[in-house]
């Protein structure tokens, strides 16, 4: 009895290596998306960021997250996918698991159609290393339909990825499985952050742009860790990415965020501090003159109006920024604690900080 062999397909070993090497780099795209997504990093991102185009802005929108976890985090999971199946083909002579590559390219494609919809209609701004990401997806499902075409057509790779897997089920059930354990522990680690508690008293200087995106959602967090934290105390310090008022700053980006950390400084001269800090991170999308928020929070309005003017305030904002600037802040939200700079968000610091003090 001769055991039946698969017969092999034409190869094409500069498409498949164009494949792992997509893969790669949609992985690395997306790691470097997760990181910017939770503070850390994503300068570069903030580099090319212009009214249109918002890093930010994107991160910070609803459509960002799904199921708890950054829609980064779901695709550096999905290329390590397309990486393990393109690789299993190149390795195979029958090209296991190309029927299924060119399935999971098409999702991948069909996903960022109506990402860049989102991106373009609803949040009304550009992410460029998601659209860097979107042609990542578009140039895997390109070389794979090529490979298919040589392997018979796609209904024929399908087909042929059914039946191996129905015949050797042991054989394939680790890549679902492994899978499947990875997306469960993105779900288990995201919805079960805890933070750790302040064991002594702590002073954060928080440096922050009421232009910012990230600032603005992290803002109720931050709230919620003083709240439960009395000996946790959080100082603002003004740092807005406006080239108006932030000498760092070398072109237009978050522009009239000077103003607004003159508003709350004129707020806080008036004991108003928190309540108008509340309403700028509130203000993003209305985008409200300064006057009528200082009227919301009960300012007294001629003495808040001869305060933005005044250059005692814009001494006091530059004071900050100056103070940023020696720490080497250059993207907000950034804490300090002791002079050693943090980037991401307080529940981090927190951690490391806990970490670096030991039991």
């Amino acid at each position: 009895m001769t055991q039946k062999v698969e017969s092999a397909v034409p190869r094409s070993r500069a498409l498949e290596t164009a494949i792992l090497v997509l893969a790669a780099l949609g992985f690395a795209i997306a790691v470097y998306l997760v990181l910017a997504h939770a503070g850390i990093g994503g300068h570069l991102c903030q580099a090319l960021e212009s009214e249109r185009v918002s890093c930010d802005k994107v991160a910070a929108s609803e459509w960002s997250i799904l199921a708890g976890v950054p829609l980064a985090a779901w695709g550096a999971l999905a290329y390590a996918a397309a990486f393990g199946l393109a690789y299993a083909a190149r390795q195979s002579d029958a090209a296991a698991g190309l029927g299924l590559l060119v399935v999971l390219a098409g999702a991948m494609s069909a996903f960022a159609v109506f990402l860049a919809y989102v991106s373009e209609v609803v949040i009304g701004a550009l992410c460029p290393f998601c659209a860097l990401s979107w042609m990542v997806s578009f140039a895997i499902l390109g070389c794979s339909l090529a490979l298919a075409r040589r392997a018979g057509g796609v209904g024929a790779a399908i087909r042929s990825d059914l039946q191996a897997a129905r015949r050797r089920p042991v054989a394939w059930l680790p890549f679902p499985l492994a899978l499947a354990i990875v997306a469960a522990g993105l779900l288990v680690a995201y919805r079960s952050r805890t933070v750790a508690a302040v064991t002594g008293p702590l002073t954060v200087l928080e440096f922050s742009d009421y232009e910012c995106p990230y600032c603005a959602r992290v803002h109720a967090t931050d709230k919620q860790l003083v709240q439960q934290n009395p000996q946790l105390r959080l100082e603002r310090r003004h740092f807005p990415l406006d080239e108006a008022c932030n000498p760092k700053i070398k072109r237009p980006f978050h522009v009239g965020s000077c103003e607004l950390a003159r508003a709350a400084l004129c707020a806080d001269a008036q004991g108003k501090f928190a309540a108008m800090d509340d309403a700028l991170f509130g203000n993003q999308q209305a985008k409200l003159p300064v006057e009528s928020l200082a009227s919301q929070v009960g300012l007294d309005l001629p003495r808040f109006k001869a305060c933005l003017d005044s250059p005692d305030t814009a001494t006091r904002l530059r004071e900050d920024i100056d103070q940023g600037i020696a720490l080497g802040v250059r993207a907000t939200p950034s804490y300090a604690v002791n002079g050693k700079l943090y980037e991401g968000d307080l529940a981090k610091l927190l951690a490391d900080a806990a970490k670096a003090k030991g039991p």
